[in-house]
This record gives C-alpha cells, structure tokens and sequence, in this order.
C-alpha cells in the first residue's frame, strides 16, 4: 500500500527514486507532501562523488526536480 500523506525520504528511497524505481514512483505520487532530510541529500551527493562516473552521478542527483 503507498504511503498517504506527508513522507520523510530516507537515502535507500531517494536511490529508488534515482533508479526509476516503480513501486518508490507510485508511492510519491500518492504523498500529499515529500521532505528530503539534508543528510540523505548529503548521503546521495558522497556516494555521487565516489562513483567512478562522479560528473555523471552527481547531474543525475542535481537533474532531480524532487531535490
């Protein structure tokens, strides 16, 4: 069952959300609000960073019209 509501995204859903994930899709869809905590944000652009396509990796965390 999706979430109603508001929802507070933690690093594991924002990946999803990043991946195109469909189940993480339908869920934000049905939220009446979405928050993103700033040391999830933080988690994401680290993990971006050291990927070995770093450039690419943190446009697509940027790209993110939900962040």
């Amino acid at each position: 069952m999706p979430p109603t509501g508001r929802v507070l995204l933690d690093t594991n859903i924002l990946i999803g959300l990043l991946a195109g994930e469909p189940v993480v899709l339908a869920g934000l869809r049905a939220a009446e609000a979405v928050y993103v905590p700033v040391i999830a944000l933080g988690e994401l652009y680290d993990g971006a960073r050291k990927s070995a396509r770093a450039a690419e990796k943190v446009d697509g965390v940027s790209s993110q019209p939900i962040l």
